[in-house]
């Protein structure tokens, strides 16, 4: 679930209104709504996760390993498939109550090819934003939901300090593509569970266990990430009436923008 609050266009009749009745916040909009993956929703052929899943990772043939929480498909043959069924989705999510929808914008889709743009992949995340516009759905965006591209995963990743500002350039290319159109944006979703997972159990990529002093490195490395993210975002004209968050644990964002 992801909750946000903002002054909205929707004004104090639209729905999730927290206007008082003496006028007090009028205008004021509570957002409440669901949150995927796009690629545990959709795969993609260029991520981390792609080629860990394809791999013979330790854990993945035994019992308690990670068959067991995949069932008998895999993301990559069989999924809901939000890339192309996302105006399903979006109905999906009005039926259900919500007025929001948080999504990765994957950067292994958008930038498969260090420095090389995919405007497809673009063209196909303004049309998810189409669709929630017109459903009066607000878009609130993750940069990083456990995975990014191979290549720089092959760089080190966030085991590295010097790679920090690929992320940055990543973040500040997201909302030059997308930033007029999404206020909500997160970071990091969980990273501390990334870190977990990835270097102490081996169940996530890069799949090494208990690398505890790596493993701190790691989160170490995404905090600076998101902080100079952050920075880097709010110099911008863009930046500077965006939310910009990092989801830790519970994925609730809350923060207040006036939109012009």
């Amino acid at each position: 679930m992801v909750a946000t609050r903002s002054r909205t266009s929707m004004g104090s009749s639209g729905h999730g209104s927290l206007a008082s009745g003496d006028g007090t916040d009028k205008g004021q909009v509570f957002h409440k709504g669901v949150a995927i993956s796009m690629w545990q929703n959709s795969g993609d052929d260029d991520s981390n996760w792609t080629n860990f899943i394809k791999s013979n990772f330790p854990f993945k043939a035994l019992p308690f390993g990670f068959n067991r929480f995949s069932g008998k498909h895999s993301v990559l043959q069989s999924c809901p498939d939000t890339w192309n069924r996302y105006e399903e989705d979006v109905e999906l999510a009005v039926k259900a109550g919500c007025n929001a929808l948080r999504l990765s914008i994957e950067w292994a889709r958008i930038e498969p090819r260090k420095g090389q743009i995919d405007m497809d992949a673009v063209a196909r995340y303004h049309a998810m934003l189409d669709a929630m516009e017109a459903a009066g759905v607000e878009p609130n965006a993750t940069l990083h939901h456990f995975t990014h591209p191979q290549w720089f995963e092959d760089l080190g990743g966030f085991e590295k300090a010097e790679n920090i500002q690929h992320f940055v350039a990543w973040s500040l290319k997201a909302v030059e593509l997308f930033g007029s159109r999404i206020t909500f944006w997160a970071t990091f979703n969980e990273p501390t569970c990334a870190m977990f997972l990835g270097w102490i159990t081996g169940m996530h990529p890069p799949g090494k266990m208990l690398a505890c002093i790596t493993a701190g490195q790691v989160v170490m490395h995404k905090l600076q990430a998101h902080c100079q993210a952050y920075e880097a975002i709010k110099r911008t004209p863009l930046g500077k009436n965006l939310q910009v968050r990092a989801m830790t644990g519970c994925d609730v964002v809350v923060g207040r923008v006036t939109r012009q």
